[in-house]
């Protein structure tokens, strides 16, 4: 891990230069080191790049062109190849969130209301979320059966796994 001066002060705040002037405030930005040796060699990109999209693919990351539309085409959603270094503080930080946001979450699930009032537009449009909706509200009328209901076990896609 590396920290260097951000600030304009022209290394006065380096304690082995000869600089008279008063140091500066230290404003440091940390570097993390990667994870893994960068850059990798090119026969291993040429590897798993084809395989990292076919993954993405296979688990829902493409969208569709905003300005021309086609129902067979479709592009890669970004993601990220390699993993990255994250500081420990931070994650510590989303870890004493993340029983909040489940409880968010589940909160949400239940709250026949407010998924109607969020998703009444989506259900007009998306025949996809229309037939899930249509399967929601059948078991909601129906009556819930089911004593017990198991947990969120696994972290939403936009937190650090």
């Amino acid at each position: 891990m590396m920290a260097e001066c951000n600030n304009d002060c022209h290394n006065c705040c380096k304690e082995d230069t000869d600089n008279k002037e008063e140091p500066c405030r230290k404003i440091t930005t940390t570097v993390l080191e990667p994870c893994l040796p960068l850059p990798l060699q090119d026969d291993i990109l040429n590897d798993i790049v084809p395989k990292a999209k076919d993954f993405a693919l296979l688990h829902g990351a493409g969208m569709r062109y905003r300005d021309s539309y086609d129902p067979d085409i479709i592009q890669m959603a970004p993601f990220y190849l390699l993993p990255s270094a994250f500081p420990r503080r931070e994650f510590d930080r989303v870890v004493k969130l993340q029983p909040l946001i489940n409880l968010l979450m589940h909160n949400i699930a239940h709250d026949d209301e407010f998924l109607e009032n969020c998703l009444r537009k989506t259900i007009r449009v998306d025949d996809f979320t229309a037939r899930l909706w249509k399967i929601y509200t059948t078991v909601r009328d129906e009556g819930m059966t089911q004593v017990r209901m198991l947990a969120m076990l696994d972290q939403p896609s936009n937190t650090v796994h």
